[in-house]
């Protein structure tokens, strides 16, 4: 977990899409999103972490690297995403042409076809700059 726990003003976001609980300030729209479409029942969308998994896997896999949690991350590793201005249809799913705005370490925002946003719990590596 990496939030302090101050009373009313913390919420967990009930999904763990990737085996992992998130906790996240209530007012912070770049931490968690629920974006246009979405049914009711889901809980919605985690878009900040310091740490998206565990250590490098077996395969020395580089997007390992595009995480917040190591002391020198590489610049094109992902911060945060804005989710809630894209287009959808009735099934909460974007449609081709919706654009997600992400931003990245070295401090550039780029407009991100929202597909390459799916699933939420993997976009932190999907997306490139």
């Amino acid at each position: 977990m990496f939030a302090l726990a101050i009373p009313n003003t913390l919420r967990t976001s009930g999904y763990e899409g990737n085996g992992k609980a998130f906790w996240l300030y209530r007012c912070s729209s770049y931490d968690y999103q629920k974006p246009p479409g979405f049914p009711s029942s889901d809980p919605g969308q985690v878009h900040y972490s310091l740490a998206w998994t565990g250590e490098a896997d077996a395969d020395g896999h580089p997007e390992i690297l595009r995480q917040l949690r190591w002391r020198s991350p590489p610049e094109e590793t992902v911060i945060t995403w804005c989710s809630h201005h894209r287009a959808t249809d009735n099934a909460g799913v974007p449609v081709m042409s919706s654009k997600d705005i992400c931003l990245f370490l070295d401090g550039h925002a780029k407009q991100v076809a929202s597909s390459a946003m799916e699933p939420w719990y993997n976009a932190w590596y999907q997306v490139v700059p």
